[in-house]
C-alpha cells in the first residue's frame, strides 16, 4: 500500500480539524510545518517551518502536504511560496462523492454531498454538510463554508468564499474573488472581486 504520511502546513484550530479528518481518512499525520506569523503550539508536533518543506518531506518521509489555512489569500501566497510538491485530497469517508474530479491540495469535511459531473480545483475547502448540485465548478483556492447549498450549472470563480448557509440559485455564475455572506441567498450573476449578501443577495462592495 502506498505511504500515506502527511505533513500539514498550519498551527491553527482549523489545521487540528484537518489532522482529524486526516487520521479518521486513512492517514498518519507525521507533524505541523509553522508558517510565518505562527506562534508556538506546545500540544503539536512541530517538525519545521514553510521555507524548508521540500527538505522536510525527505527528511520524514511524507508522501503528501496539505495547506491547512483558512484564509483564501494567504493559502495561495504559500502554495506558491512552497512550488512543485506533492499535495494531497482529503476526501472524509462521511462525504457523498458522486464526481471525481477534486484538485490536489482540496479537503471534503463530513456530511458532504457532491453530484455528478462537478468540478473542484485545487486547495478548496468544501466544509461540512455543504451541497453540490450536477455540474458545479468550483475554482481553485475557494472556501464552501458548512450547510452551503449550491444548485446545478453554478460556476464559482477562484479565490472566492461563500459563507456558512447560503443558497445559490441554479446556473448563476460567481467571479474570482468574491466574498458571499453567511445565509445570503443568490440568485443573479455576481461579478469579480466584489462583496455581496443578503436576501436576495445583493454587492454591497
Amino acid at each position: 500500500m502506498p505511504s500515506r504520511r502527511l505533513g500539514i502546513v498550519g498551527t491553527s484550530s482549523y489545521a487540528r480539524e484537518v489532522a482529524a479528518i486526516a487520521a479518521s481518512s486513512g492517514y498518519s499525520v507525521v507533524g505541523f510545518i509553522k508558517k510565518d506569523g505562527d506562534l508556538a503550539q506546545s500540544n503539536l508536533s512541530i517538525i519545521g517551518t514553510d521555507e524548508k518543506t521540500s527538505e522536510i518531506i525527505g527528511d520524514f518521509n511524507l508522501s503528501q502536504i496539505h495547506i491547512a489555512v483558512g484564509d483564501v489569500t494567504l493559502r495561495q501566497i504559500i502554495a506558491l511560496k512552497m512550488g512543485s510538491i506533492p499535495y494531497g485530497k482529503l476526501i472524509n469517508t462521511n462525504a457523498v462523492m458522486m464526481s471525481e474530479s477534486i484538485g490536489d491540495g482540496t479537503i471534503v469535511y463530513p456530511g458532504v454531498i457532491v453530484m455528478t459531473d462537478c468540478n473542484i480545483g485545487r486547495h478548496c475547502l468544501i466544509n461540512g454538510r455543504a451541497y453540490l448540485g450536477h455540474d458545479v465548478s468550483i475554482g481553485d483556492f475557494c472556501n464552501i463554508s458548512p450547510s452551503v447549498s449550491i444548485g446545478g450549472n453554478v460556476s464559482v470563480g477562484a479565490g472566492t468564499s461563500i459563507g456558512i448557509g447560503a443558497s445559490i440559485r441554479d446556473g448563476i455564475q460567481i467571479g474570482a474573488g468574491v466574498t458571499v455572506g453567511a445565509g445570503a441567498v443568490v440568485v443573479k450573476d455576481i461579478p469579480d472581486n466584489v462583496v455581496s449578501y443578503g436576501n436576495p443577495s445583493r454587492v454591497i462592495s
